[in-house]
This record gives structure tokens, sequence and C-alpha cells, in this order.
């Protein structure tokens, strides 16, 4: 549960922030594999861009409740990381 509007303000700048994420590391997946990588580079973006959720979610440092993980904006951004290969 959300304790207080800097709680909010906070969840909803690490989802601002994760979804402006999740479109970069998805372009620039598109990117590197249209420009021909090799398949260990590959390997290696997409292990980093799916470090994003975490990093996102590290932001919200009062996050005590794991209010952040439940969101349906949180999940979508995962979903289309994890489906990355």
């Amino acid at each position: 549960m959300i304790s207080n509007e800097s709680d909010t303000d906070g969840i909803e700048t690490a989802l601002s922030s994760l979804e402006e994420a999740t479109e970069i590391a998805v372009k620039a997946y598109d990117e590197i594999k249209a420009a021909g990588a090799d398949k260990e580079l590959l390997d290696s973006a997409v292990k980093e861009f799916r470090n994003i959720p975490l990093m996102c979610y590290n932001s919200v440092i009062s996050d005590n409740d794991n209010i952040l993980t439940g969101e349906e904006r949180y999940k979508a951004c995962k979903a289309k990381l994890d489906a990355l290969n």
C-alpha cells in the first residue's frame, strides 16, 4: 500500500523511467539484430536489457511493500524485455 504522496510520485517516476527505458532497449535490440550482430553480442545485450526493470525498481527507495512490481505497467515492460530473442 502506498503510504504517502511522495511514494506515489516515486513509483510514477520509476514507471515512467521503466517505460522509456524499455522502448529504448527494444529499439536498440532491433537495431543491433538488424545490423547482423552475432549471437554472443545479442545475448549480452538481452542480459543487460532484462536488468532494466530491477534498476527502475531499485530507484524507488521507499517501496517497502513491493508495490512497483505489481503494477501493470511494470509487468508489461518486463514482458517486452523477456520476449527479446
